[in-house]
């Protein structure tokens, strides 16, 4: 996805310089060159997708997980749905591990309290 937001800033770069040609058959040339390299590079990574996706499915299509991933990944663009759910697993994880963390601390400092008070029930005893 980062490359082909790459590429299109190209394409945008390629095309705007494109139009400050001097007559309307310059800008159009330069513009049609302009669209070449981005255009094709584009097609190539979403060929190449397709033919990876093509190998998976023949090398892992009678596993249910796999299958369950293909139906819930999108290939390209994550959708809001996808989104807000990645958000929320990681947000209840991060709660997690700050209870797990909070917990420990609290446990932590309950048993050097009791051994303080035992340290000090066995100093007076003496």
């Amino acid at each position: 996805l980062g490359e082909i937001i790459f590429q299109s800033g190209v394409l945008i770069a390629g095309l705007s310089a494109a139009g400050m040609a001097g007559s309307l058959q310059r800008a159009l040339a330069r513009g049609f060159l302009s669209l070449i390299a981005p255009v094709t590079f584009i097609s190539i990574m979403l060929a190449a997708t397709r033919s990876l996706e093509a190998r998976q499915l023949e090398a892992y299509g009678d596993m249910i997980n796999y299958r369950e991933y293909v139906r819930t990944t999108p290939r390209l663009f994550i959708g809001v749905s996808q989104s807000l759910g990645l958000y929320l697993r990681a947000k209840t994880a991060v709660h997690r591990w700050l209870r797990s963390e909070l917990e420990e601390e609290e446990k932590a400092t309950t048993d050097e309290e009791n051994m303080a008070g035992r340290n000090g029930a066995v100093g007076s005893a003496v």
